[in-house]
């Protein structure tokens, strides 16, 4: 197994943890970071986004185990993380996102979707 297929499987593991521990506890990041932040500020947009979050796990698990040359997921999910990063630097530079939550989000973000990304780069070639 090589690194970057590991980060497919890593990569949903952490999808499915967090989106679950997000429908399950939704104030983990408050209390694990001692910030305010309300991820279910409101509740519909909340347990749905936590929802695709454990979705696209499922998705990098199977791809991991029974997929590894369907790129398709990968690629959604490699635009998703960007777009996550794009936001959160956004909102970092307009002081509205605490340094930690950015941090946390934006480094794990951007950090799977540059090995997805290499990961595409290098199965397409």
């Amino acid at each position: 197994m090589c690194f970057l297929e590991s980060m497919i499987l890593l990569g949903g593991i952490a999808n499915i943890v967090s989106g679950l521990a997000f429908l399950i506890k939704p104030d983990i990041v408050k209390s694990l970071l001692k910030i305010d932040f309300d991820p279910f500020a409101n509740p519909l947009i909340g347990r749905f986004a936590a929802g695709v979050i454990v979705a696209f796990g499922c998705g990098y698990v199977y791809t991991y185990f029974w997929s590894l040359h369907n790129l398709s997921l990968l690629a959604l999910g490699t635009c998703v993380r960007y777009w996550m990063a794009i936001l959160c630097v956004y909102y970092y530079a307009k002081k509205k996102l605490d340094p930690r939550l950015f941090c946390l989000v934006a480094g794990e973000a951007f950090f799977f979707a540059a090995a997805f990304s290499i990961y595409i780069w290098r199965a397409g070639g």
